[in-house]
């Protein structure tokens, strides 16, 4: 069973909808997920919304069809461990003038998953899960780009 953490690194808010690797949520306006202080400015080198033309090493996916497509890359050379878990997949999104908007993780296993999630909840917070039942967590944010 694959399990998901997901982080945005700038929302979409319509209505009060936000994307969130590819779903949609309509259920808070506590949209800064992160521990205070915690908030990354991107993931493994690539910054928020940057250009994918400027990013190296992508390689195309799937595109997601929410919000007129979310384009997901893996990455040539990308080191599939964070801390002590094994990782099975990263995914890369970008979207909208072909801006990085988010990363999805799936691990290994139950047992990277556990030591995945425990060190992610450790140096970011718990995030938000959108149902209590389904192990996929989401950190939005918006302090590096000048939300708030």
């Amino acid at each position: 069973m694959k399990r998901k953490l997901s982080k945005i690194g700038w929302l979409i808010v319509f209505c009060c909808i936000v994307l969130i690797g590819g779903s949609a949520c309509a259920q808070t306006f506590d949209l800064f997920d992160f521990k205070p202080g915690s908030e990354p400015d991107g993931f493994r080198g690539i910054k928020w919304w940057q250009k994918m033309s400027t990013v190296e090493g992508l390689v195309f996916y799937s595109t997601d069809p929410s919000y007129g497509g979310v384009d997901l890359y893996t990455r040539e050379g990308d080191e599939l461990r964070i801390g002590g878990a094994e990782l099975e997949l990263i995914l890369y999104g970008f979207w909208w003038l072909d801006w990085f908007c988010c990363v999805e993780i799936y691990t290994k296993g139950y047992t990277n998953w556990s030591g995945f999630k425990a060190v992610v909840f450790e140096k970011f917070g718990e995030g938000y899960q959108s149902n209590e039942y389904i192990e996929e967590y989401h950190w939005r944010g918006g302090t590096k780009l000048g939300w708030y």
